[in-house]
């Protein structure tokens, strides 16, 4: 949806329809830009209503008082109403800045930071292997490649998955539970590579990754092939596997 400077100016002078307002407040949210304007329009109005403020407080002179006494012969001039985003055509990225902190909270946008944006697109992609696919196999996943290893249950009764994860030449060991309907990391050891072993990857510490991690969380034994599917099958929302036997 394309919104215009004057959509905005009456978005900020409250002037919009609650649908039309709504409809601004969604557009912000997927267009940063858009609040980028919004609070560079708001910052100029502030300025402009100052100068409005200031002025009617000053004595008005007489020759400007004349012209309301004296009806003039002929209009020398057509004036001309401005719609009052026309007010603010002229905007200043130096004010655009300093407005955008306060207009976040004007419109209930929140936008997190590029690098935090990125973070969480990536572990939406590792999520949606993990959503899907059955340990064992290698999925290439925004950029990065996740390998599922396991599925088991908790001491709480949610299904957890452990996985490596490999990104920008940057490899994890990760423990992921369904928290909320969200997998949500439990515990990540960083796997580095060895340059004496002709640069095979190995944990950081002894033994396999997250070995006393795993142990201390696992209850029972992991979920076998089958289970693994029925749990995929049902979006991993309840405990239906625990009913199969391991194969």
């Amino acid at each position: 949806m394309k919104i215009s400077d004057q959509q905005l100016s009456a978005f900020i002078d409250n002037e919009l329809s609650a649908s039309e307002a709504e409809a601004v407040r969604s557009a912000i949210a997927e267009d940063e830009t858009l609040c980028d304007r919004l609070a560079a329009l708001s910052m100029v109005d502030h300025y402009v209503k100052q100068a409005a403020e200031e002025a009617t407080r000053q004595p008005m002179p007489d020759r400007i008082t004349a012209l309301f006494e004296e009806p003039a012969e002929q209009p020398s001039s057509k004036v001309v109403a401005f719609p009052a985003g026309a007010r603010r055509h002229r905007v200043f990225s130096g004010l655009a800045l300093a407005a955008s902190v306060a207009l976040i909270a004007l419109v209930g946008v929140k936008i997190a930071p590029v690098g935090e944006s990125n973070a969480n697109d990536q572990w939406a992609a590792v999520s949606d292997v993990l959503d899907t696919q059955l340990s064992g196999g290698v999925y290439q996943a925004g950029g990065q490649v996740v390998r599922p290893q396991l599925a088991f249950y908790n001491h709480q009764g949610q299904f957890c998955r452990q996985l490596e994860r490999e990104t920008s030449g940057n490899r994890e060991a990760l423990i992921a539970c369904k928290t909320n309907d969200q997998w949500q990391i439990k515990a990540q050891q960083p796997i580095e590579a060895d340059a004496t072993n002709g640069g095979e990857y190995q944990t950081a510490s002894a033994g396999k990754p997250l070995t006393s991690k795993l142990d201390e969380m696992i209850e029972g034994a992991p979920l076998n092939r089958t289970q693994e599917q029925q749990a995929i099958e049902n979006q991993w929302l309840n405990n239906v596997t625990q009913g199969v036997d391991n194969e």
